[in-house]
């Protein structure tokens, strides 16, 4: 497991019985969980809160903790029967997981482990890889012995969907991002990794092959996947450019233009004297006042030494 925010790679080690994690240039490893461990099969990480969750098959828990090991804490510890994928959806606050035991299921709970239900638990025998389209809310897995790959909404557990269905397959995880969705599989081809579309995967191409049939999970990482839009200390996009940005001391955007897939910015330069627009692509570059310097921006407005200029736009805070 990749965790972007601190460009960090997560893993278990089942032979070892503990979790570490590495800086993805190897010039750092630690291990964060060293005892009270059974058998880690799932681990995800929560890139809001900064959280680790781990599925403990062996002792049938399912367990979390700070992204350095510290204040873990159970937070299933009733009605688990060998679970072993994982999945968050920190902007939603659920839980995802896999079960393999007598009565196979998937099930969901809030991330401090609270609202436990099954979503599906009909039609499953070993529900092995599970991951979240978070465009749009929608929850897939892979059964190693029916041999499919399916989604549901995650919300309710409605509209089942069989997106593949192969034979003389081995899947053990499956991945989503974009229009596709990535999954393992350890028969075919000597252990590969193949890719289909997420409405239809029949036109499944093979990605690599030859990676053995002791091949696992398959993860795609990507910043839009690690969105933050309920953290309010969420960092905000850089805008610079020092050809057109010299010394800005009041700054306001236009969103009217967001539908086609740009936005004003308004800002006053202390250094050129003059009020530009320009949009957050660089073009359409425009001085609309000239050396006549703006200080401020108040409900609305572009107050000048000599006249206001009045625009449409949602102010934005500076620090």
């Amino acid at each position: 497991m990749y965790f972007i925010g601190n460009d960090t790679i997560y893993w278990t080690d089942m032979g070892f019985n503990k979790i570490s994690r590495s800086k993805r240039d190897q010039t750092w490893k630690e291990d964060i969980v060293t005892n009270g461990l059974g058998r880690v099969e799932g681990i995800a990480v929560d890139w809001i809160a900064g959280n680790i969750y781990w599925t403990d098959h062996g002792f049938n828990l399912i367990e979390v903790a700070r992204l350095n090991g510290s204040f873990r804490y159970v937070i299933i510890s009733q009605g688990l029967d060998q679970p072993r994928s994982i999945a968050v959806h920190p902007e939603k606050g659920y839980l995802f997981w896999t079960e393999w035991g007598q009565s196979p299921c998937i099930g969901k709970a809030h991330l401090d482990g609270s609202e436990k239900v099954v979503l599906v638990s009909l039609g499953i025998a070993w529900p092995n890889g599970i991951s979240i389209d978070y465009e749009e809310n929608k929850l897939y897995w892979c059964d190693a012995r029916t041999d499919k790959i399916e989604r549901i909404d995650l919300e309710s557990g409605g509209n089942r969907e069989i997106v593949l269905s192969g034979s003389n397959v081995d899947m053990f995880s499956v991945a989503v991002f974009g229009a596709y969705i990535y999954w393992s599989d350890r028969a075919h081809a000597n252990g590969s990794i193949r890719r289909g579309h997420k409405n239809e995967a029949t036109d499944a191409v093979t990605m690599r092959t030859g990676l053995g049939i002791n091949l696992k999970e398959v993860k795609i990482f990507n910043r839009a996947r690690e969105k933050d839009e309920t953290n309010l200390n969420s960092p905000v996009r850089p805008y610079e450019n020092p050809e057109y940005f010299k010394n800005v001391i009041a700054l306001a955007f236009d969103y009217s233009l967001k539908g086609r897939g740009t936005n004003r910015i308004f800002f006053s330069d202390a250094h050129f004297g003059n009020i530009q627009v320009i949009k957050d692509n660089w073009a359409g570059r425009k001085v609309l006042i000239e050396k006549r310097v703006a200080y401020f921006c108040q409900q609305n407005t572009w107050v000048t030494f000599q006249k206001e200029l009045v625009v449409p736009f949602q102010m934005v805070a500076l620090a």
